[in-house]
């Protein structure tokens, strides 16, 4: 297998590639085993196709990919059983992530095993792109995920097991991390409307401009922007200067290609880094700026952060861990976050009832405890409306929220909150009268 330099099909997937080729000629044929719809389709129209072939295909082809890679290390009598699984379940995490949501966007799976320097490779093509993953609200990660026409994974054949010093390498093609539409807007606009104010361009100056402008300018109705800023205030009651400083931070998110994972094995743990490039090259300067406010929130608050925000803290060390000489991040939460959700939905009061993803958490039980794990992102279509990107969302018009009572037993029901979480709550928010270092900190944990 690893000499046989052979791209390798997914089996169940024949029927896809003969449909695409057949559906050029203005033909509609059916997966494998499944009878599909005659007619020619419509110009622009997507040609739909047996969405239990194409999960099947794809099922088999992440095996596949997996089982590759897995013996061709072994073959090379290389250890990587650690990095090389979680390096697979990202994979598997994004690729059926998208599959799950949008049953008709693949097309066509190719596998690849046995080139030079190389384990295995998968490559997914869709009907179109980019595809774009939405994070969850409560995520609070001001970027979304675009997947090109064509991603492409494939795992790099280590020069030994010593994962310590050099890491298993997962190259990826495809896949990049946009800051959303509105914030790469808005700080085009404020760099103009605040240089004649005293500070400038400035923290202070930047966080008195949207405490005046936020209501008129962002509606929660369509602002994705608008509901991370003002989730951070119901976690915590934030000094108007930290909310100034965590919009500061919004207006400094750069996007970038997504080139590579490195695995590494850093104690007991697998840990992730990523290495990526900036879409904008004329960004440099503000992903200087997000690089040091991301390092100070490392620095001085990551082992409380882990536990109270872990995909904000995970996704900066996926970044900025190892160059500040701290660990990366964890796979298992990078995997959760870039993974589908299984169920969303709106809240019950206020804004919550138009965010289609503010029910998007892990389901807890009384006390507090996950009794189940999700993903963070909701999959898009090519031109489909999201929050943030400019468009009028559908739902509760404001009027609605502003006169909607709140209905909290239902609401904290269902986001999981528990009444010790409450408790614990009310004991941070009562930190400034006992102790002020410490409410210092915590309300910068929150910031962040």
């Amino acid at each position: 297998q690893a000499d046989s330099g052979r791209r390798l099909r997914a089996w169940a997937s024949r029927g896809l590639h003969r449909a695409a080729g057949e559906a050029a000629m203005g033909q509609c044929v059916a997966s494998e085993h499944v009878p599909c719809a005659g007619g020619r389709p419509a110009d622009g129209a997507t040609l739909r196709r047996a969405t239990g072939s194409v999960g099947e295909a794809l099922g088999r082809a992440l095996k596949s990919f997996r089982a590759s890679a897995t013996a061709a290390c072994r073959a090379a009598g290389i250890d990587g059983a650690q990095c090389l699984a979680a390096a697979c379940d990202f994979v598997e995490s994004l690729l059926a992530g998208v599959h799950s949501h949008l049953p008709d966007a693949i097309v066509d799976v190719e596998l690849s095993s046995g080139k030079p320097g190389e384990l295995a490779s998968i490559s997914v093509e869709f009907t179109g792109g980019p595809i774009i993953g939405e994070f969850a609200t409560r995520s609070r990660q001001p970027v979304e995920l675009w997947l090109q026409k064509r991603v492409s994974f494939s795992i790099r054949r280590p020069a030994s097991d010593d994962f310590t010093s050099e890491p298993l390498v997962l190259d990826m093609s495809g896949v990049e991390q946009h800051v959303l539409p509105e914030i790469a807007e808005l700080r085009k606009r404020l760099r103009v409307e605040l240089a004649s104010w005293p500070d400038g361009w400035h923290p202070r100056s930047a966080g008195t401009w949207w405490k005046n402008k936020r209501e008129m300018e962002f509606p929660l109705e369509t602002s994705k922007l608008r509901r991370l800023c003002d989730s951070f205030t119901e976690v915590a009651s934030l000094p108007q200067y930290f909310q100034g400083m965590a919009f500061w931070g919004y207006l400094h998110i750069t996007s970038r290609f997504l080139d590579s994972f490195e695995f590494y094995i850093e104690g007991s743990d697998v840990t992730v880094t990523a290495q990526a490039r900036l879409l904008h090259p004329e960004e440099e300067e503000l992903m200087d700026v997000g690089r040091s406010l991301c390092s100070d929130m490392l620095r001085t608050h990551r082992p409380l952060a882990e536990h109270f925000a872990a995909s904000t803290v995970n996704m900066g060390a996926l970044f900025e861990g190892r160059a500040l000489g701290q660990k990366g991040a964890n796979p298992a939460k990078i995997a959760k976050l870039f993974s589908a959700a299984k169920h969303w939905g709106p809240g019950e009061d206020r804004w919550h009832r138009l965010d289609e993803t503010w029910l998007c958490v892990d389901t807890k039980d009384w006390r507090g405890k996950v009794i189940e794990e999700q993903g963070r992102v909701v999959w898009h279509a090519p031109g489909a409306p999201r929050a943030g990107d400019g468009r009028v969302q559908t739902g509760t018009p404001p009027a609605a929220i502003a006169s909607a009572a709140p209905k909290r037993g239902a609401e904290v029901g269902r986001a999981g909150c528990s009444g010790f979480a409450m408790v614990a709550l009310g004991l941070l928010l009562l930190l400034p009268t006992i102790v002020p270092v410490a409410a210092s900190a915590a309300l910068d944990v929150g910031l962040h």
